[in-house]
This record gives C-alpha cells, structure tokens and sequence, in this order.
C-alpha cells in the first residue's frame, strides 16, 4: 500500500484499547490541511464513531489536548470547529457512557 501525501497534509490517528490497556483498533484519517485544534477534534470524532459502531456502551475517552475538550463542553457560537464539537457532542448524547 502506498500513501502518498501533499505538503501540509495532516493524517488523524488513534487506537481504542480495551479496559486492561489492550490494543482493539486503530484508524487513520487523512484530513488535508488543518489545524492541530481540528485534528484533534477528528481524532475524537473517530474515536467515539468507531466505539458506537462496534457496541461498546462504556467509553473513556482520554486527550491530552484539554483545549479540545474545553471547546467540546463549552460550544457556543458559530466558529470554525462548531459543527466538528456538535457532532462530537451527540455522538456522546447516544444511549452509552462516554466520560
């Protein structure tokens, strides 16, 4: 497989593990051009779709970008990562946990 990418191009990765730390997927996500804000706000996305799709009901999701998760809890507004955080913030609203 061959990946080939622009100049500036930024990729989306991440793992879900299981409760004892054990590897269960991982994705890649090119995103384009992007800020690292916006990065991490897909790699949250990602990260929560993925758990939804494979059933998981309990989730913890950790970032070491608190300023996303910030963003996150406080969305207000119209700005750029709007829409991305309100995604986000349904993905949470489904029947599950997710802390």
């Amino acid at each position: 497989m061959e990946l080939h990418l622009e100049a500036f191009d930024t990729i989306a990765t991440g793992l879900l593990r299981d409760a004892e730390g054990g590897w269960i997927r991982g994705y890649c996500r090119r995103l384009g051009v992007c800020s690292a804000m916006r990065a991490e706000l897909w790699e949250i996305h990602n990260r929560l779709l993925i758990a939804w799709r494979e059933g998981y009901m309990k989730v913890l999701l950790e970032s070491d970008r608190s300023l996303a998760i910030h963003l996150i809890k406080n969305i207000s507004g119209e700005g750029a990562h709007a829409p991305l955080a309100r995604n986000i913030i349904q993905l949470c609203k489904k029947e599950w946990e997710v802390q």
